[in-house]
């Protein structure tokens, strides 16, 4: 049954407009919501408090342990994922501390999902969404002997790694081997299997297959990471071969009634960052016209523009690399078609360009995660930023390479 709106609002559930208005209260004075006994207001304060403000970590972090209403804790969660590495290690000392949802017990049989599952624990959970310079924290949590913060970090590194290529090495699959051959902890030893079917290197498969040869819950969880490993080996074979972004659309030579096209599009905010001024429209066209043989569009089996790619290439540090910018039309983001599409533009342009092995990069506004997690789950890792005005807008960018 639907739930109506008191409910909602008795479970912490605040209106965009309660959200807003909280904005623009000082750091202290959201500290002070945080107490507020509507717990309405404890939300639009926790979302409104950034967790690399002084103290507000703490604070956030404090009233997640005594929270009880379920939104206001999203809202908690939500802010702390925005933070960094120091906000990070304000929350490690948490794990396995805030809630009862923690597995303190083996279960009765493994997961039938062909995914990696989302931790259980509240911290591990949020650890596992923020940004990835959080994971080396994480690793250093295996080795610190903490059984309970040990058990919910594997959670967190499992889950990363898994829809992060960029985190998968031997080195730190070692580290999870190294925790398995030392742990008698059952639990530990469990999700340290499961965490393995994060890792697809070879020491970490044959360490799994050691184990798959046992008839209990180790075993079984042994044999499920190996399949989850097969799984998405062959998916990712079958994906190299599809070209198009998606079903229907197509890569074509970009021709000048597309760049036009292209160049009046008009995104919402905070993407309107991406629109071009109608006064420097001509010049860009003139840009796209002078190196158009490196621009191609996206149509659909209709010709509409779906979207375009531009490659380039230059030297970084005495090493070749190829660029990418592209760009989707603004009614199709946002349908979770990212991915896919970034793919679908490398792919292409390492078959046209001969460029099968090699270095891609790009760059991208800081503002925009939703784009830069997108990128990092394409194997991008970032390695530096760059500043830089955009038509009268400052702007850094993100510098990402994907190496291959």
């Amino acid at each position: 049954m639907k739930s109506t709106q008191t409910e909602l609002r008795s479970r912490g559930k605040a209106a965009k407009e309660e959200i807003a208005a909280c904005a623009g209260l000082s750091a202290e004075e959201l500290a002070k919501e945080l107490h507020n006994p509507d717990p309405c207001r404890r939300t639009a304060a926790a979302y409104c408090l950034h967790p690399e403000t002084e103290g507000a970590a703490e604070l956030l972090l404090e009233q997640l342990c005594r929270e009880t209403c379920l939104y206001t804790r999203i809202a908690v969660c939500e802010s702390l994922e925005k933070g960094g590495r120091a906000t990070a290690e304000k929350m490690i000392p948490y794990l396995g501390r805030v809630g009862k949802n923690q597995h303190r017990i083996l279960p009765d049989k493994v997961s039938a999902k062909k995914s990696y599952p989302l931790p259980r624990d509240l911290i591990a959970r949020t650890l596992a969404g923020m940004d990835l310079a959080v994971f080396p924290l994480l690793l250093d949590v295996l080795d610190t002997g903490d059984t309970w913060k040990i058990s919910e970090a594997l959670d967190a590194v499992g889950f990363m790694a898994f829809y992060h290529p960029s985190l998968v090495s031997e080195k730190n699959a070692d580290r999870v081997i190294r925790l398995l051959k030392k742990e008698s902890n059952e639990i530990i030893q469990w999700k340290a299997l499961l965490c393995l079917s994060a890792f697809p290197v070879p020491e970490g498969i044959r360490v799994l297959k050691e184990y798959a040869g046992r008839t209990d819950l180790l075993g079984a969880e042994a044999a499920r990471s190996l399949k989850l490993i097969d799984g998405r080996a062959k998916k990712e074979k079958q994906e190299e071969k599809i070209v198009p972004p998606a079903s229907g659309w197509h890569i074509v030579p970009m021709t000048e009634e597309y760049a036009a096209e292209y160049l009046g599009w008009n995104y919402s905010a905070p993407y309107d960052f991406y629109n071009i001024p109608e006064k420097n429209r001509q010049e860009c066209m003139e840009e796209i016209k002078g190196a158009i043989d490196n621009w191609f569009a996206v149509a659909d089996d209709s010709g509409m523009l779906k979207g375009f790619y531009e490659f380039s290439f230059h030297e970084e540090q005495g090493e070749k690399v190829m660029e990418i910018g592209l760009g989707m039309r603004p009614e199709e983001t946002g349908k979770g078609m990212g991915l896919k599409f970034v793919n679908a533009g490398i792919s292409y342009a390492r078959s046209f360009y001969h460029y099968e092995s090699g270095t891609v990069v790009l760059l991208a506004a800081d503002f925009n995660q939703r784009a830069i997690k997108t990128y990092e789950r394409a194997g991008f890792v970032r390695y530096g930023e760059r500043r830089a005005v955009s038509y009268g807008r400052p702007v850094t960018f993100v510098c990402m390479k994907q190496v291959r």
